[in-house]
């Protein structure tokens, strides 16, 4: 998957079945969030992870990163 250097938006990446799961695994419950989610599908992927501050250590963004892109 092609991520644009973060720039890719949420809305592309819940379109992606495989991406959605990696989300779900490096990032429980967000997804859970309905009103957040649907707010967030015209963010990109460096405004979540950014948003997402400490709640996400750095490590864990990375891989998810990288995952995302093997896809």
């Amino acid at each position: 998957m092609d991520l644009r250097n973060g720039a890719i938006t949420v809305r592309e990446i819940l379109a992606n079945p495989a991406a959605v799961e990696l989300v779900k695994k490096y990032l429980p419950g967000v997804l859970d969030n309905k009103l957040l989610v649907g707010m967030a599908k015209r963010w990109t992927l460096n405004q979540v992870l950014s948003k997402a501050g400490h709640k996400v250590d750095e490590k864990t963004k990375q891989k998810l990163r990288e995952e995302l892109e093997a896809l």
